[in-house]
C-alpha cells in the first residue's frame, strides 16, 4: 500500500504514525479509523463486529483476520481493481463495511482516501477515485450536490440498503460503472453483486469467486464459502435460485 490520504494530503507508509496520531485527536469517525488501522497493523487475528440483525437478533461477531483477507481479495478479483488503485473509504469504520474498505486497501496494495462517512463524503475531495463503496443515500446526495466529483469515480459498489429504480435510472446520467451488492456483517460484506447496466435491466445477483448458493425448503437463501464462519450462512431472504452462483 502506497499512501493514505486525509484532507487531500497523502501520507506515505513511513508517515502513518503521524496520520494515526492526527486522527486520534479529531472526531469520532477519525478515531475509529485510527484505532482499527492500528489494530490491523499490530497483526491482531480476530476482530469484533456488531451484526445488523439480517440473520437474527443483532449480536457481536468475531471475524478472523484470514476470513477478512479472503473477502478483500475476492472483492479485488470481482471488480478488477489493480494494485495502486485510489479507493475511497466514506463509510463508518466502526461497522463492517467501513472496516472492509480499509482491509481491502491494506491487503490489495491500494491507496486509501479517507473522507467523512456521511452525505457530504465528496465535499472538498480533489482526488480521482478508481473504486468506492457507498450507501444508496450517499449516492443520491452525491449525484445532486457534488456531480462533478461523483462522475470522477471509476467503479462504485452500493450496499447497506436496496437501490431504488429511480436511483438506478439517475445513475445512467453518469459515466460511473456501478453495482448493487448483496451481503451482511455475517458474510463479511458482499458475497454477490448485480451490475446496474445502463443499456438493459438486470435483476440477477452474481456470486463472487469462491461463493455458492442454495436455498432452504422455504426458499431462503443459503450462502456457502470456505472463509465464512462455519462455512454456511442461512439468511431470511427469500430468493429465486437460478444456479449455484446466481439468484434474484
Amino acid at each position: 500500500m502506497g499512501w493514505i490520504a486525509y484532507n487531500n494530503r497523502q501520507y506515505p507508509r513511513q508517515n502513518w504514525p503521524e496520520l494515526l496520531h492526527l486522527l486520534e485527536n479529531e472526531g469520532e469517525w477519525q478515531q475509529d479509523v485510527s484505532r482499527f488501522i492500528q489494530s490491523w497493523l499490530s497483526e491482531e487475528m480476530e476482530f469484533s463486529v456488531q451484526t445488523s440483525g439480517s440473520t437474527g437478533v443483532p449480536k457481536t461477531l468475531q471475524l478472523s483476520r484470514a476470513a477478512m483477507e479472503a473477502s478483500a481479495r475476492a472483492t479485488a478479483r470481482a471488480f478488477e481493481i489493480q494494485p495502486g488503485a485510489h479507493v475511497l473509504c466514506c463509510l463508518p469504520v466502526r461497522f463492517i463495511a467501513g472496516k472492509m474498505m480499509v482491509v481491502r486497501a491494506l491487503v490489495n496494495d491500494w491507496n486509501l482516501i479517507l473522507t467523512r462517512p456521511d452525505a457530504e463524503a465528496l465535499r472538498g475531495m480533489e482526488m480521482h477515485v478508481d473504486f468506492a463503496a457507498m450507501t444508496p443515500y450517499q449516492v443520491e446526495q452525491s449525484m445532486v450536490r457534488f456531480p462533478n466529483r461523483f462522475q470522477s469515480i471509476g467503479k462504485l459498489i452500493i450496499g447497506g440498503a436496496a437501490t431504488s429504480p429511480l436511483l438506478e435510472s439517475q445513475l445512467n446520467d453518469f459515466p460511473v460503472r456501478a453495482w448493487a451488492t448483496y451481503g451482511m456483517t455475517e458474510t463479511i460484506t458482499h458475497v454477490a453483486a448485480r451490475e446496474l447496466d445502463k443499456k438493459e435491466s438486470n435483476d440477477v445477483f452474481q456470486a463472487l469467486h469462491g461463493i455458492q448458493f442454495s436455498v432452504t425448503e422455504e426458499g431462503a437463501l443459503r450462502i456457502h464459502a470456505d472463509h465464512l464462519p462455519n462455512g454456511v450462512i442461512t439468511t431470511n431472504d427469500l430468493v429465486a435460485l437460478l444456479s449455484p452462483t446466481q439468484f434474484k
